[in-house]
């Protein structure tokens, strides 16, 4: 069929015949190397197209850390309770830098109910702090920040404050001031016992045993209590359902570090200076 598309004279001498056909033959390899040629480029181009896309895609979905593991103490054994839903906002800052501080504190108010909270009827913010009495970052904020907090918002009833137990395992005397905490407050004076461990922190955090308990009961007697009483409730951990409810319910909020104060449904974490909870107090109050 070529040969007769070409018209080829066919009494050509023999040399002349071969021509026309090795020239037809030549442009079709040249066309078909072209061809694969040219298919094997397309092909190339797809793959290093592909392999840079999939990097791409490793750097943009690489994951990001929301918070920096510093201005605080961590539970490592932190164990997940069904989670309630995360915060709307995550603050972290560095530490207040006078953590050892001993400045003198005015006491929180005293007349509380038995969740260690102010009544918080009619008030558009709810400050709860998670803390462990041994935790030098929770002195930190009970000298500095909560001091400020409690005189502008607390005292003038703007907003309610509470604690909550979650002594950390990496803090030995954590769990019994807490026992000893709660032991207080069954004869009226958690307030006045909380701010004795922050404000004696120095005095009792590296004592054991009966030299701890001595302690503990030391501070009892200075608060007037009944000494007998807080004993026998310290030695018999009364009050360790409630400290293990505490700790379970914070975990559920996606508590793992001391001190952990939620302002609403925001969380701000760490030693953090007054400013950043007055900012988020404000916001607050604004709503």
């Amino acid at each position: 069929m070529i040969l007769n598309r070409f018209k080829l004279n066919l009494n050509l001498p023999p040399r002349k015949k071969l021509l026309p056909v090795l020239l037809i033959a030549s442009v079709l390899v040249i066309t078909s190397l072209s061809g694969f040629i040219f298919y094997h480029k397309i092909s190339a181009g797809k793959v290093v197209l592909a392999e840079k896309t999939q990097k791409k895609e490793k750097r943009t979905t690489k994951p990001k850390k929301l918070l920096k593991k510093e201005n605080m103490d961590t539970d490592k054994n932190n164990s997940r309770i069904t989670p309630t839903p995360i915060p709307t906002q995550i603050i972290t800052q560095d530490p207040a830098k006078s953590s050892n501080s001993q400045q003198s504190s005015s006491p929180i108010p005293t007349s509380l109910p038995h969740q260690a909270e102010q009544q918080s009827s009619g008030k558009k913010v709810t400050i709860v702090e998670y803390g462990d009495f041994q935790c030098p970052f929770c002195e930190s904020f009970y000298h500095n920040a909560l001091t400020q907090i409690k005189d502008t918002y607390v005292n003038t009833g703007k907003a309610s404050f509470e604690f909550r137990h979650f002594p950390l395992p990496s803090h030995p005397n954590a769990e019994i001031t807490s026992l000893a905490a709660e032991c207080a407050r069954e004869q009226g004076k958690f307030w006045e016992y909380h701010n004795t461990l922050y404000d004696k922190q120095g005095e009792w955090s590296n004592k054991g045993g009966g030299d701890l308990t001595d302690a503990l009961l030391a501070f009892a007697i200075g608060l007037s209590l009944n000494s007998e009483s807080f004993h026998s409730c310290l030695v018999s951990q009364k009050f360790v359902d409630k400290i293990n409810s505490d700790k379970s319910q914070g975990q559920g909020r996606g508590v793992s570090a001391t001190p952990t104060v939620f302002i609403n449904d925001q969380i701000l974490v760490g030693a953090l200076p007054y400013e950043s909870f007055k900012a988020v107090i404000e916001q607050e109050l604004n709503k």
